[in-house]
């Protein structure tokens, strides 16, 4: 073990003051992401526990972490909150990866490729000890859950662009058979036998929750289990100074002041699109269709689309041509552009007050931005037909996931 923590610890002092600082701050915050080390910090008195054996009638084995693992945790935690000298941040760092236990819950909520944490492990001094980890098969085996959990939540996020955490749990058990196989999860000894988060063993709400903030380097989750889109980015991190500021300020804080909390931000655009898309039931595309969203630069192409791709080619390919040759790209690029100038995703329904004329209004003010005028008559006319017929087959986040052709026959009518 002591010839373990040198290799550890000389692979770490090879690196400059600046990367090892970076290195502690990054292996300081993976593990405290690891929510399977907060509970088995306080086990017997984290009030998570009682919750979670109630909803999933499962009795709780933590038992993780040895009495110097749990040292350590508090030194952990102390450090990040606090300012470390250099060799205090080296020992720590040494520490964690010099524990079975904490370097693989390290690992777990990695949220980047393998490749990547491949090449963190190798900084570390850790190449050995990762190459074993990853042939674990129970290692593997929560790996692989976690990544498909984020995996769900990423394409959640981009196709209803915002949803309580509840709409995915009922998502991903439309998909996923999450009542065996649970043996895979487990360990009979050695260390991190048990885990809470990394199976679907004691998978809910709450759970899949944490487990995604907490692995997650892209979704946005809100304290109150709401899952955003990207586009929210802004907002939300507004609200989350907002509640620091509230929850610094107050002593106590008890479920029935964080509820009001939240509930005088309903004006926030992500609180209001899932209070208009909950008039809607949940529209729950197959799961190969979902999971292309998960790429967040994917975008579907209906036909309705493709039919006025064409006709906006063919009608105006001489201008769309010199527009691209202006920009040095393609016509498909320009026609891409002219798209998604359709495809932002309102918040608001289509209502009656979307009528022809507004919508050509619309088409007529992006295909002037692109230089082209569309003649009076016929030709406005049907501008306007083929880019309703778009507005009205693409499926959009105020909808629940339905397109607005479909919404009304899945209009929640007890609401």
């Amino acid at each position: 073990m002591e010839e373990r923590r040198r290799k550890i610890r000389d692979s770490i002092l090879s690196h400059k003051n600046q990367i090892i600082d970076d290195m502690f701050a990054f292996a300081a915050d993976l593990v405290m992401r690891n929510k399977d080390f907060s509970v088995s910090l306080n086990e017997g008195e984290h009030d998570m526990l009682p919750m979670i054996e109630s909803v999933t009638g499962r009795k709780v084995r933590m038992g993780i972490l040895s009495p110097e693992d749990k040292e350590l945790l508090v030194r952990i935690i102390d450090a990040a909150f606090g300012n470390p000298d250099r060799e205090t941040r080296v020992e720590i760092l040494t520490e964690i990866c010099a524990s079975d236990t904490l370097f693989e819950g390290m690992c777990l909520v990695f949220g980047g490729s393998d490749d990547e944490l491949e090449e963190f492990a190798q900084m570390l001094g850790c190449a050995e000890m990762y190459d074993r980890l990853s042939a674990d098969s129970c290692f593997t085996a929560r790996k692989k859950y976690a990544q498909k959990m984020d995996t769900y939540a990423a394409a959640a996020a981009d196709y209803y662009g915002a949803c309580h955490y509840n709409d995915l749990v009922e998502i991903i058990k439309t998909y996923e058979d999450l009542n065996t196989g649970f043996d895979r999860y487990r360990r009979s000894e050695g260390s991190y036998r048990n885990t809470i988060f990394f199976t679907p063993e004691y998978f809910f709400m709450y759970t899949l929750k944490e487990l995604i903030s907490g692995i997650s380097t892209e979704t946005l989750t809100t304290v109150d289990g709401l899952l955003l889109n990207e586009f929210y980015e802004d907002q939300y991190v507004e609200e989350l100074n907002e509640y620091v500021d509230f929850v610094s300020s107050r002593e106590e804080l008890g479920e029935n002041e964080i509820r009001t909390f939240f509930a005088l931000r309903n004006n926030a655009g992500y609180r209001s699109l899932v209070l208009a898309a909950s008039r809607y039931d949940l529209y729950i595309p197959p799961r190969k269709k979902l999971m292309k969203y998960a790429d967040n630069n994917y975008a579907e192409e209906t036909r309705a689309e493709t039919r006025l791709r064409r006709y906006v080619k063919d009608m105006y390919a001489d201008r769309l041509e010199a527009r691209a040759d202006e920009y040095d790209c393609t016509l498909d690029d320009v026609l891409d552009d002219f798209v998604a100038e359709f495809q932002i995703q309102e918040t608001e329904d289509m209502s009656a007050d979307d009528s022809n004329e507004m919508i050509l209004r619309r088409a007529l003010h992006v295909m002037e931005g692109f230089g082209i005028e569309v003649k009076d008559g016929k030709d406005r006319a049907e501008l306007a037909e083929f880019v309703e017929d778009m507005l009205l087959d693409t499926h959009k986040w105020v909808y629940h996931g339905w397109t607005p052709r479909e919404a009304l026959n899945h209009l929640r009518m007890d609401l």
